[in-house]
């Protein structure tokens, strides 16, 4: 039910998901998101991101008990599934009923500057009763002090590029994409405008000739002697055809000339 809790308050604002996300990845990287080995495990970081939107100028999200007033950990008595829809319907009328706040003020900051302006702080919203970093240790809480420091510093630093922002905020596997995606991308000069040029073709080479194989060669080659052959025939159809109008039509001087040479 808390995990459901925290989908449904994504309804409200989509960069809490977003945030949540960065965090997490960003935890991983400086390896402070392990309960194991006493730091941080997700469920804390995602409360810590409820907190901080919570708590922002104007907030993005609102105190958790304007959508569930009451301890959801009570609540889930009796028939499991008959709690569940109870919370369930009272959790979807609140959120709609907070969205369509035409009165509530909008927060317009970015992932980045959300990101920033991260505060650290572990309070469990639906079980007051609870400490869900319990399994944090004092040696560690130097540890995840010092990412959070050294993050901060990077980010807000005028000295910036992509190679120190990725290392710091994702893991290996990420850099690795990145640096592959930047290496594979093919980039296309521009030049200089020659006068008369052809500025269609920059520095792009032409496609090599697509060569045919000796199957298409044949079949090309045998339409080439049907197409003569019907051209051959329908020629010699049409000198045919011409000689016997000829013989019909002949000038009329010429069939004066032939009555003449027969009377002599």
């Amino acid at each position: 039910m808390k995990s459901k809790m925290l989908f449904w308050i994504n309804e409200i604002d989509g960069r809490f998901r977003d945030l949540v996300l960065l965090v997490k990845e960003w935890a991983k990287t400086h390896h402070i998101n392990d309960s194991k080995s006493g730091t941080l495990n997700s469920y804390s970081l995602s409360l810590l991101v409820v907190f901080h939107l919570q708590t922002l100028a104007p907030p993005l999200l609102p105190p958790l008990r304007e959508i569930y007033p009451r301890n959801m950990v009570d609540d889930l008595t009796g028939v499991r599934a008959v709690a569940e829809k109870h919370i369930e319907e009272t959790c979807a009328v609140n959120i709609n009923r907070i969205k369509s706040d035409k009165l509530r003020l909008i927060n317009r900051s970015s992932l980045s500057e959300l990101f920033i302006t991260f505060l650290a702080k572990v309070e469990d919203p639906f079980e007051q009763p609870a400490n869900t970093a319990r399994t944090v240790s004092s040696n560690q809480l130097i540890k995840i002090s010092d990412a959070i420091q050294a993050t901060h510093g990077i980010l807000t630093s005028s000295n910036q590029n992509q190679t120190s922002l990725i290392s710091v905020l994702a893991g290996e596997h990420v850099s690795r994409l990145v640096t592959r995606a930047s290496v594979s991308t093919p980039v296309i000069k521009s030049g200089t405008r020659n006068p008369g040029a052809n500025h269609s073709r920059y520095d792009l080479k032409t496609r090599p000739e697509r060569k045919q194989t000796p199957l298409q060669t044949q079949n090309k080659s045998q339409s080439k002697r049907m197409d003569k052959r019907q051209n051959d025939g329908t020629n010699g159809h049409m000198h045919a055809s011409t000689s016997q109008k000829q013989q019909v039509w002949r000038p009329r001087s010429q069939t004066k000339v032939d009555q003449i040479g027969s009377d002599g």
